[in-house]
């Protein structure tokens, strides 16, 4: 379902001609986006947010592109 959403929201920040967009998350979802090709920057210091530290961080989806372009060719050639 994750990937799903992202995609759903790469779609719709590309039909903006953007590529960058921010947000709030755990330090175990900023994991998580790592193990998926995802680099997400730190840009501010964690805060309580409904009842969890979380981190304001910035995505760069045209630089992440490539890289999970490859893990997903990758994965496929594992047949």
């Amino acid at each position: 379902m994750l990937l799903g959403l992202l995609g759903a929201v790469w779609r719709v920040v590309r039909s903006r001609d953007l590529h960058v967009w921010v947000g709030i998350q755990s330090p175990a979802v900023i994991r998580l986006y790592g193990r998926l090709g995802f680099r997400c920057e730190v840009i501010g210091p964690a805060r309580q947010f409904w009842g969890e530290e979380r981190y304001p961080v910035r995505f760069d989806g045209l630089a992440a592109a490539a890289a999970i372009r490859q893990r997903w060719n990758a994965a496929g050639s594992d047949e």
